[in-house]
């Protein structure tokens, strides 16, 4: 049976949604959707009462989803952290070493580590990474209280700071236990710095896989040297939270917050019916107490297991030569694109921008089609069709060489006629009054 310590009510409004501010009345606060597995996807849900304390005991007749989502998704199942079938959260504590963090940082930041690691609850595994000109898994995540313990007390500084390394591989390692409740709590005094040029993954690429992912991201700026942007979009894009500490002093208070706030979750279960495109949805549920409904929103985004795609809106029919290519997208990258137009070998097609020049002039006026194939990363392939119409041009005609002004003695000149349209017989006249009759 687990067993769950109520903490009070200061440690977790330091890590409610403003982190600062204090709220009269229930409220509820969604701390993590993954939807890695759609349609099912689990969202964890804090629900507090009136006081500010967890409010235990709800069942899936007390959630609904509301907003933009409420026709394409029902709530199935819920468990409350009071429940003994609760499943233990992996969290995984990730702590800057570099040399900024000398002196009271880094003995403040191990202390708060060891009080996070005291406050979870006995089966709750804690993994622990570290990182500075390195990134390093000191200890898998693991339910030893005492081996943990020591391994954070032996923690060491000094280097530079790979903090957009440190949180790629945090989130990869963290989102292949196969633990549904899982977190990440990371912590930074500065900006990623690497003199040495050894990182290779890059601010944007960290954004795209937190979110890919679905792993709740908890971020923790120490001083005011902190990326405050890249800490804070991470929380916010993982539906987790962001706090500031500006001293050593009240990272004690942050991290027992968020092991209290992680002990007291709600798992949700949701079956959602949506296309697996990429979209983000705005996430909104509802929750009955005692003394009355609450909402909170969240952020969903929809995985993309097979490259998907969407064209931009082409003016039809088509009369001049256009360069057309679909927005693509696949959560494994793109290893490789294709296109045939109609019943033609598929080419393959270079970029980003994966574009192919549609030229009318080499197709016949109607209704044609151009399909486009992607080949992610991992061999998955997804394809799709525009269809698109061919307006009828005029003939293109030259003559060659060009005639002059005046034609005073006979020449012999070559009419070359191109276009969409074969010509099977015409009437030339030329300037003077001269006729030619092609057959």
């Amino acid at each position: 049976m687990r067993k769950f310590l109520f903490v009070s009510l200061l440690a977790l409004l330091l890590v409610s949604t403003s982190l600062a501010q204090e709220t009269a009345g229930p409220r509820i606060e969604i701390t993590g959707v993954n939807p890695a597995d759609l349609p099912r996807v689990g969202v964890m849900v804090n629900a507090f009462d009136n006081l500010g304390l967890p409010l235990p005991n709800l069942s899936a007749e007390n959630f609904r989803v509301v907003g933009e989502l409420a026709q394409y998704a029902r709530v199935s199942n819920v468990v409350s952290f009071s429940d003994p079938a609760a499943v233990p959260i992996s969290a995984m504590l990730v702590i800057d070493v570099s040399t900024s963090m000398a002196g009271q940082p880094i003995r403040k930041a191990k202390e708060a580590a060891a009080a996070f690691v005291n406050s979870m609850a006995a089966d709750d595994p804690v993994a622990v990474m570290t990182f500075s000109s390195r990134v390093n898994v000191i200890q898998d995540f693991a339910t030893d209280r005492e081996n943990l313990l020591a391994i954070i007390d032996g923690l060491a500084y000094g280097g530079q700071t790979l903090l957009y390394d440190a949180t790629m591989r945090a989130i990869n390692l963290a989102a292949d236990v196969d633990n549904p409740r899982r977190a990440i709590i990371l912590l930074s005094d500065g900006v990623h710095y690497d003199e040495q040029d050894r990182s290779t993954v890059r601010r944007a690429e960290v954004h795209q896989t937190a979110v890919v992912k679905g792993v709740p991201v908890y971020t923790i700026g120490l001083g005011y040297g902190a990326d405050r942007s890249y800490l804070e979009q991470l929380s916010t894009e993982t539906n987790a939270f962001f706090s500031e500490s500006p001293s050593p002093q009240e990272l004690n208070a942050i991290y027992t917050g968020l092991a209290d706030l992680l002990r007291t979750q709600y798992d949700v279960t949701l079956e959602v019916d949506v296309p697996l495109d990429g979209r983000v949805w705005q996430l909104e549920l509802e929750v009955d107490t005692p003394w009355g409904p609450v909402r909170s929103n969240g952020r969903l985004r929809a995985p993309v297991p097979v490259p998907a795609f969407g064209f931009p809106p082409v003016l039809q029919p088509i009369r001049e030569p256009l360069e057309i290519g679909p927005d693509i997208v696949a959560d494994d990258g793109i290893a490789d694109v294709s296109a045939a137009v109609d019943d033609a070998q598929p080419t393959n097609v270079a970029g980003p921008p994966f574009t192919v020049l549609v030229d009318p002039v080499t197709l016949s006026p109607g209704e044609h089609s151009l399909t486009f194939s992607a080949t992610d990363r991992d061999g998955d392939t997804g394809s799709a069709t525009l269809e698109f119409a061919v307006a009828a041009l005029p003939p293109e005609v030259r003559l060659d060489p060009q005639p002059p002004a005046e034609l005073a003695d006979e020449q012999t000149f070559t009419l070359e006629v191109g276009g969409q349209t074969p010509l099977d017989s015409a009437n030339w006249r030329l300037d003077g009054g001269a006729t030619i009759a092609l057959d």
